[in-house]
């Protein structure tokens, strides 16, 4: 089985739910935002974006997040693995140091999410309350403290049992203070001492939140919180609002937020929507520097303008379209719709523009603006470009209909089977737009594992000797440069299959990305690269590896090793990227077996690594192994005859290194 690599480029917008904890890191002077859904990981802000930092401690959500000051570490506890009752939910402790996460043995409070944490800087300590087993459940009252080491039940009369408290630590008046929400009412407020919750009966309550976020203002030097846009402050006896109406505050919303130390603001951001900021005398809005996850969505390429257009459907008509140049993300203009009942794009390389069905109308990109040009046959489930033909086809239910840019024609002929979440792509080596799979409505359901050609004129289809599985949800793409049909994704499906108009082939791979339902794949043709946009907002390119080659130009990877297109550089002098030479699989750069543990692998190393960019010339530097054994690799593979005599050497020398 052929072999392809997935590569990450860029993890995409923030995109966040309720439970996401924000936090201000002392020692990093940096907010970080700890996620588990659907952006995964810990993520710091610098003021204008926000910028990986480490994966995830695990997979949950709902967990309860706090940065000790102190130690120099965040803490982090518990979590759900699922809003249902009875999932495989946590009781663990974890501690990120040093850009890492490591899991202490300490057992503490009961399992479930929610757990509000607040570090008590007077006491040197954690203070965690609350939680629930899992979503629906009845929350719990326990008030736990953890002093670096172990986690001790601290005693008190009276506390607040919540899931969806907010918690902070007044440092002006050296006590944590939490609001919870009750019944729909008012939100009440606590504060713990040290020994015991007091409940504080305010002159004027914080005005009620389903979910609420506290943080301590280094400037006001009062704990607020920001509910329906509004900004109030507590001083002990009332809550007060502190900023005047703007008239945004519902863009705002009730947002997590946090003091941002070292630039003297807070900071906040709403689910999908922009992070804000407020400098302590007014709001300023600073929009996402790329696209958030959305769930549907479709894009193009550009080939006249090198760029790859994305439209997708969100809540914000300006963070619809997007394009990416190959390096970065470029805001496109503001889209009529950002919420599409029906969605399906096509690029129209003779006239040079997108052309879009979106809510029954046709509307087309010329890289300026869209335009709404036509009312559309219906609502489309596929659209492909046919350059032979010089027209855009269109699947609307039964019927083919044809767009020539001034108006759409019904060719009269019957289509294949009528699906929703199917994919067509053209294929311009043998002028064939070619159609497969779907879910069949009304079904329950059902998928088609179907394969269709359009000829200009006729469908047919076909009998592949070997088939993907039935899905729905995936996406073709054209390779120009090897002059196949490539389908990756669908609902529950992670597999690259590969169609030159006889029969599929899959391609293996050992990882891929998620959220891979109904996103679109483009083929890059000045970059030679499939780029796949998923769902959860990450950017993903793909490469076909273990093709025969005989230079680094005719790979896509940039590497061609042991003659074979491989994933990376792979220079070193104890590792092989294909079979003949020693390697599990063609075009997957490895350790060899027998190197030893001496042997340091290019890829940790990371000098040789090939650039997907643009590769890297030259001679790569020589990797000295434990022998004393040094093999040079000329990454520039020039000269097909001087190659093979590289090929060659390298494999004996190799061995001369290994075995000695």
């Amino acid at each position: 089985m052929p072999n392809g690599v997935w590569k990450l480029r860029d993890r995409g917008g923030i995109t966040i739910d309720g439970h996401a904890r924000f936090l201000y890191h002392a020692g990093m002077s940096k907010v970080l935002l700890v996620s588990a859904r659907p952006n995964r990981g810990v993520f710091a802000w610098d003021g204008s974006n926000w910028t990986f930092v480490a994966e995830p401690a695990n997979a949950l959500f709902m967990q309860g997040a706090a940065y000790d000051e102190g130690r120099d570490r965040v803490v982090l506890f518990g979590g759900l693995a699922a809003d249902s009752v009875g999932a495989d939910n946590s009781r663990s402790t974890w501690l990120f140091e040093d850009g890492a996460w490591r899991e202490l043995t300490a057992r503490g409070p009961a399992a479930g999410g929610g757990a509000a944490l607040a570090y008590d800087a007077v006491r040197s300590v954690i203070v965690l309350i609350g939680g629930a087993a899992h979503t629906n459940d009845t929350p719990r009252g326990e008030t736990w403290l953890f002093d670096g080491e172990a986690w001790t039940k601290a005693m008190s009369a009276e506390s607040p049992a919540s899931q969806y408290a907010g918690i902070a630590y007044d440092a002006a008046r050296e006590l944590v203070v939490l609001v919870r929400p009750v019944s729909g009412e008012a939100s009440e407020t606590w504060e713990w001492d040290g020994a015991s919750w007091e409940h504080i009966e305010a002159a004027t309550p914080l005005p009620y939140a389903y979910q609420c976020w506290l943080t301590y203002d280094g400037g006001l030097q009062r704990v607020v919180s920001l509910v329906e846009g509004a900004l109030w402050d507590w001083d002990g006896n009332t809550w007060a609002r502190v900023d005047g109406d703007d008239g945004r505050e519902a863009e705002r919303g009730t947002s997590p937020i946090v003091y941002d130390a070292a630039r003297s603001r807070l900071v906040a951001h709403r689910a999908q929507k922009s992070t804000w900021e407020h400098d302590g005398t007014a709001w300023q809005e600073i929009p996402p520097s790329r696209p958030t996850a959305r769930q549907r969505a479709a894009s193009i390429y550009d080939a006249a303008r090198d760029r790859i257009v994305y439209f997708g459907a969100v809540s914000d008509p300006d963070d619809a379209t997007w394009e990416w140049d190959g390096r970065d993300w470029i805001r496109g203009p503001r889209a009529a719709s950002a919420t599409p009942s029906g969605l399906a794009m096509a690029y129209d390389s003779k006239r040079g523009r997108a052309v879009m069905i979106v809510d029954a109308s046709t509307w087309e990109y010329d890289g300026e603006t869209w335009t709404n040009i036509a009312a559309a046959p219906g609502f489309a489930s596929r659209l492909a470009y046919d350059e032979a033909r010089s027209v855009t086809v269109a699947l609307v239910g039964a019927a083919t209909w044809t767009w020539d840019g001034r108006t759409w024609r019904d060719t009269m002929t019957a289509g294949p089977t009528v699906v929703r979440d199917g994919s067509m792509a053209y294929d311009a080596a043998r002028e064939r737009i070619v159609s497969f799979g779907g879910y069949i409505d009304g079904s329950g359901g059902s998928q088609i594992d179907e394969t269709w050609e359009w000829d200009g004129s006729t469908w047919t289809r076909m009998s592949p000797t070997v088939s993907p599985s039935a899905r729905g949800g995936h996406a073709l793409a054209y390779d120009s440069r090897r002059r196949r049909i490539v389908m990756y994704g669908g609902y529950r499906h992670n597999e690259i299959w590969e169609y030159d108009g006889f029969t599929w082939t899959q391609r293996k791979i050992r990882t891929a990305p998620s959220g891979s339902f109904s996103n679109g794949l483009v083929y890059d043709s000045e970059r030679d690269r499939m780029v796949f946009y998923a769902s959860n907002g990450a950017l993903w390119e793909y490469y076909p590896v273990g093709d025969v080659c005989a230079s680094n130009d005719e790979c896509a990877s940039g590497s061609c090793v042991d003659g074979v297109c491989c994933d990376r550089a792979c220079t070193a002098s104890c590792e092989a990227c294909s079979i003949e030479s020693g390697a599990a699989a063609d075009g997957i750069c490895e350790v060899l077996p027998d190197a030893g543990a001496a042997c340091v692998s290019s890829e940790v190393d990371g000098g040789a690594a090939a650039d997907p960019d643009g590769g890297v010339s030259g001679r790569a530097p020589p990797r000295r192994q434990g022998d004393g054994c040094t093999v040079y690799r000329d990454r520039s593979a020039a000269g097909g005859g001087l190659v093979a005599l590289g090929l060659l050497l390298a494999i004996i020398v190799r061995r001369r290194c290994t075995l000695g």
